[in-house]
């Protein structure tokens, strides 16, 4: 994730910064979700201006402690989905 090829030298730099719709391209999310976990601080961004760009090496924390296992399982899930009701 993140590696941008510099030309013919074949040298490749990192990314650092990528912007919102290439992090929900990445995560499989739709563009206003990167938004609002950005807005609710769960991923984290840093501003340019007026553009929002999110750092990939802090991301790929969050990322990684989103998805690890935890004794708490789905209450601790920071983003519950509602459930319906049993009938």
């Amino acid at each position: 994730m993140g590696q941008i090829e510099t030309g013919e030298s074949g040298n490749t730099i990192e990314r650092v910064l990528a912007k919102p719709k290439t992090v929900a391209i990445m995560t499989d999310q739709s563009v206003s979700m990167v938004y609002k976990l950005v807005a609710d601080g769960t991923y984290p961004s840093v501003r340019i201006g007026h553009s929002v760009r999110i750092p990939l090496d802090k991301l790929r924390r969050v990322l990684s402690r989103l998805t690890e296992p935890t004794a708490g399982g789905a209450a601790n899930d920071p983003h519950p989905r509602r459930r319906r009701p049993a009938v």
